[in-house]
């Protein structure tokens, strides 16, 4: 599907390596990114982020709305407090 030039890749709830998916350095930078060049946006499943902080900083780029365990509404203040980069 990246080969052929999918533009997005949704991850999941499970955890990798002790990792929740939706936070995890090594598969969405390291493999998906770098090793597979997939050049598309990274969604949350619906209540698959669990910090906004790691989930930002490690590629994901939107969470899915809805629920009341919205993660990413941190970011503006995130972004404010320096601590995720804009």
């Amino acid at each position: 599907a990246i080969e052929a030039g999918a533009g997005a890749v949704m991850c999941s709830y499970q955890k990798v390596a002790g990792v929740h998916a939706c936070a995890n350095e090594h598969l969405l930078k390291k493999l998906l990114r770098q090793d597979l060049g997939f050049k598309g946006f990274v969604m949350s499943d619906w209540g698959a982020t669990h910090d906004a902080e790691l989930s930002a900083l490690n590629g994901l780029d939107m969470e899915m709305p809805g629920g009341t365990d919205s993660h990413f509404s941190k970011l503006a203040s995130l972004v404010k407090q320096g601590v995720v980069p804009e």
